[in-house]
């Protein structure tokens, strides 16, 4: 919307600037026809309508004219506005400012009581009311009666929601002293195979949340498991004012100090020789390994980068093959490395 504001202004401003340049133009002639005119006793009234018709269009052009478009600094405080006044406690409500988890599904409404409309979430060309899940990590900031109003944590796709929902629907969730949600092995609809694992896994989130405090929640329902060369690796979303983050751990991160803070991306050339190091160092025979020509580099955000490769070594028949090879990294840590045969 901002920028066909912008838009818009640039157009009615160029037709303001094209009339008021033909108004100055038509003036400067018509007063030297003028004189001319006069001076040889013709009517001039020809040359008045041209003037008062570049007079006209001057007018239009101003009237027309919008004032400019929100600066950025106008534009978010007024969102600070709409949050503050989204937040306040209204229908006689008290303050309470207390995190909590959805107990079950539920929609959020616009006033306390059941029969209020839903609060509409444009999903694509449709609107429709905001399914608030199970687990959802919530802020309740006021009460009265049974019911809660709350907001949801933000997304990418999901804009921060205000709403009441009934206090039935929400339980207490753990918190760190600096208010950091606190997560337990309850918190996670775990998927197959991570039994034997969980405490650990959940160690690691914990630790994802300190050091990552753009944070407001984890995806509790999107966290997954898969196999790597590397092992059984982790991944779970996480809600931000921006993008949606992901992170990849194992296990093993929970005793092994690794950290989650941000990382600078690997500079090109250096992943690049890194990959080769790890071709040699996974190659049967080194001496025999060469790298053709070309590589593909792909930097990714949080300081993922990607380098696919082919390569060539001889085997023990002394038959020259063609392998296909992927590293990636964050940071300057190789994180999974793979090396197969090209058919």
């Amino acid at each position: 919307a901002g920028g066909a504001a912008s838009i818009l202004s640039l157009v009615v401003f160029g037709g303001f600037v094209s009339a008021l340049c033909f108004f100055i133009a038509g003036g400067m002639a018509w007063s030297r026809s003028f004189r001319e005119r006069r001076a040889q006793g013709k009517p001039t009234v020809g040359n008045k309508a041209r003037l008062l018709l570049g007079g006209l269009m001057t007018a239009l052009a101003v009237i027309m004219l919008p004032k400019g478009a929100d600066t950025a600094s106008e534009s978010k405080a007024r969102a600070s506005a709409e949050a503050a006044a989204a937040m306040q406690c209204d229908f006689g409500s008290h303050k309470t400012e207390a995190d909590f988890a959805a107990n079950s599904d539920v929609e959020l409404r616009s006033a306390p009581k059941a029969n209020a409309a839903t609060v509409p979430w444009k999903v694509g060309d449709e609107t429709v009311p905001f399914p608030m899940e199970e687990g959802h990590t919530v802020r309740e900031h006021c009460r009265v009666g049974d019911w809660s109003k709350i907001h949801t944590p933000t997304s990418s796709d999901v804009p921060r929601l205000y709403g009441w929902v009934p206090s039935s629907s929400l339980r207490k969730v753990k918190t760190a002293a600096d208010g950091r949600r606190v997560y337990t092995e309850a918190d996670f609809d775990w998927p197959e195979g991570s039994a034997g694992l969980r405490a650990a896994a959940v160690k690691v989130m914990n630790r994802i949340m300190e050091q990552r405090r753009e944070c407001e929640a984890l995806d509790h329902q999107s966290l997954v498991l898969n196999k790597t060369t590397k092992g059984k690796v982790f991944s779970v979303p996480c809600f931000t004012a921006g993008e949606m983050l992901s992170f990849d751990f194992v296990a093993a991160d929970a005793t092994n100090g690794r950290s989650f803070a941000k990382v600078a991306p690997m500079e090109e050339t250096d992943a690049v020789v890194a990959c080769r190091s790890a071709v040699l160092s996974n190659a049967t025979h080194p001496s025999t390994v060469d790298f053709p020509l070309g590589y593909d580099f792909r930097a990714g955000g949080e300081g993922r980068t990607q380098v696919l490769m082919s390569a060539t070594a001889k085997n023990a028949f002394n038959l020259e093959l063609k392998f296909k090879v992927h590293c990636d990294f964050n940071g300057t840590e190789l994180t999974d490395f793979g090396m197969s045969e090209a058919q």
